[in-house]
């Protein structure tokens, strides 16, 4: 391989320390370097520092408190030149050099071997351990750089080398739509870009993380730049994706071919489209949380010149960062530096739908809607996936109207073979349909598509393979579907068909933190200053009844449960449910027939009339 640039040769090169010696102007950043100021005082005054213990995956916590405090201290050293925040870095790797374990899992198995895993842990440490080595490299003495090497050889090499052995892999080695590939295979990349002339096997483990990466980057072929995981799981898996691909456009002076993939600019979009109003919409683990863009996002916008994705970033609120991820010191040396004004306001609906994870939004404008309904299609299976399969956010004007609820917390049995008993993940905490008491099954598919009907967007989902009640031998669903369609894209509606052999009760369900008021089959639901009313309607006697979800943590505020059943047992009903988002009046009348259903919808003195088909498409004139 030719030679590589000289150090510092990563993510944070010439051009980055010139803006961290910058001054800086907006005002987000100017409450970064504050705080650096600040954390880098307190950080240098001692490499012993507390981290969450008695809790899941601690170790990984450990690691992620280090990279923060060291990346935080070397940017500060950089910006002030102050030698006492570089011994402060040695002091904290020194710290390090003294750990037994690395990784939890390993730890809880009571094996120290530094090859018994490469996990999540070792990916951020030796993350960690490569950056240091690169911005310190023309400081060290022979000392220092034995420390580092020394942690190199005994933790990095050999493991990485032995879990991505071709038929020995690790699991992450083969799951390229897993944040694990990214992190793990980063790890074993920037170890092997920063010290390539130090470490002998460098090469190999330049290959064999390049080719994960190229992996990991090939995934979002089939999602259109989508991510399974969420957006929470897209920061962590796309931050060190990125980390990786930036230092190694660095360091080998090249342009890397998965930055040319147009899936690659795409998914840079992602997060916001799921984030409006600075609110998690996705799917899946923790994936209501605000969300915040890491600074390896304006990082990769920039490398791509993708000035909508940098305008998008700037319009988030920069308020809060978690403590023990390295954002807010990055952003100093990864924001372009000046303020990208928003001129990409879209005053016309956006309907959009991720082929291969099937999750779709819509959107009466962006990026600050009115209006916002995100829906969960396509498969439950993955590592982070719940049986939340039809269910959908609702936000009207910023405030949370319907929720998906969701885990905020990680426990033993969240990744257990128990997983889908926690309340958190089972189908009947979801905003979906559940027959005889039970919803989507798992792992299950939901079939989903873009739809129009009468000059209305919206989206058709096929669920029946996801309801597999088998009695006596004989499936007993016909067809379960839902049907989405945004009314002058002022109104959500939607339409439930469950059509059984045998009789047997049916129910559709919807969560909210909203405060509401049931009046007959009608629902107002009122957050901070929004209201919206939900007028339900269906082809048999139903009844509205309201319950709470009981979460694992006892301390998490309880969602409210609309439900909205049969009184009896039917075995052919269609379910609407109409939401508009303000005080409302309206009226559904609901007929099923053999060949079809008719919708016929007032909403504040307008009428909207659908012939659908049984199956819930439109019917041909």
């Amino acid at each position: 391989m030719s030679a590589l640039k000289n150090h510092p040769r990563l993510y944070i090169s010439e051009r980055e320390i010139s803006r961290i010696r910058s001054s800086f102007s907006i005002p987000f950043l100017k409450r970064a370097a504050d705080s650096l100021a600040t954390k880098a005082e307190e950080y240098s005054k001692s490499s012993i520092f507390e981290y969450p213990q008695n809790t899941h995956n601690e170790h990984l916590l450990r690691a992620r408190y280090l990279q923060n405090r060291v990346i935080s201290l070397l940017v500060y050293w950089v910006k002030t030149d102050n030698l006492k925040y570089r011994n402060a870095v040695i002091a904290h790797l020194r710290e390090m050099s003294k750990w037994e374990y690395w990784s939890w899992i390993t730890w809880r198995k009571g094996n120290p071997a530094p090859d018994a895993t490469w996990d999540l842990s070792y990916g951020e440490n030796s993350t960690t351990l490569a950056i240091a080595w690169d911005l310190l490299y023309h400081s060290l003495n022979a000392e220092e750089k034995d420390l580092i090497l020394g942690m190199v050889r005994k933790w990095v090499v050999p493991s990485f080398i032995k879990h991505t052995t071709p038929g020995q892999e690790a699991w992450w080695a083969k799951s390229p739509e897993s944040n694990w590939l990214a992190v793990c295979a980063c790890g074993g990349g920037l170890v092997a870009l920063a010290m390539f002339e130090e470490i002998p096997e460098a090469g190999l483990l330049l290959e064999r993380a390049n080719n994960g990466i190229v992996d990991f980057m090939n995934s979002l072929v089939s999602t259109g730049g989508g991510w399974p995981e969420g957006v929470a799981y897209w920061n962590y898996g796309m931050r060190y994706a990125f980390l990786y691909l930036l230092s190694y456009e660095t360091a080998k002076k090249e342009k890397h071919p998965s930055l040319a993939l147009p899936e690659t600019l795409e998914t840079l979009r992602f997060p916001p489209v799921f984030s409006p109003h600075d609110k998690g919409c996705g799917f899946g683990d923790i994936s209501d949380n605000t969300w915040h863009p890491v600074a390896l996002h304006y990082a990769m916008a920039e490398r791509l010149n993708a000035s909508d994705v940098l305008q998008s970033l700037d319009s988030k609120k920069h308020d809060a960062f978690e403590k023990s991820w390295a954002t807010e010191t990055e952003l100093l040396a990864l924001h372009p530096g000046t303020l990208s004004v928003a001129n990409n306001i879209e005053s016309k609906p956006i309907i959009k739908l991720y082929p291969g994870i099937f999750w779709g939004f819509f959107a009466d404008k962006m990026p600050a809607p009115s209006l916002y309904v995100s829906v969960r299609g396509g498969s439950s299976d993955g590592g982070h996936s719940m049986a939340d399969l039809l269910s959908w956010h609702c936000l009207v004007n910023g405030e949370r109207i319907i929720s998906s609820f969701t885990n905020h917390e990680y426990i033993d049995t969240t990744f257990s073979k128990r997983r889908f008993e926690l309340p958190e993940v089972r189908p009947d905490t979801k905003n979906t349909i559940l027959i005889g008491g039970v919803g989507i099954q798992h792992p299950s598919h939901v079939k989903t598509s873009l739809i129009k009907i009468r000059g209305h967007q919206g989206f058709h989902m096929d669920a029946t393979a996801g309801y597999e009640i088998i009695y006596h031998g004989n499936q007993v669903v016909f067809f379960v579907g839902r049907l989405f369609l945004f009314l002058d894209s002022q109104y959500v509606l939607i339409l439930d068909k469950v059509h059984l052999k045998h009789t047997n009760r049916i129910e559709t369900r919807l969560h909210t933190y909203a405060n509401l008021k049931v009046i007959g089959n009608n629902t107002v639901l009122e957050s901070g200053k929004e209201k919206a009313t939900i007028f339900f309607s269906s082809t048999v006697p139903n009844m509205i009844a309201t319950s709470v979800v009981t979460p694992t943590n006892p301390a998490e505020e309880q969602p409210k449960v609309l439900r909205w059943a049969t009184k009896d047992l039917h075995d052919n009903v269609v379910f609407a449910t109409l939401l508009a988002p303000s005080e409302a009046s309206g009226n559904i009348e609901l007929t099923n027939k053999t060949d079809g259903v008719i919708a016929n919808i007032t909403i504040n003195q307008k009428t909207y009339l659908f012939e659908l088909t049984k199956d819930l498409q439109e019917k041909p004139s």
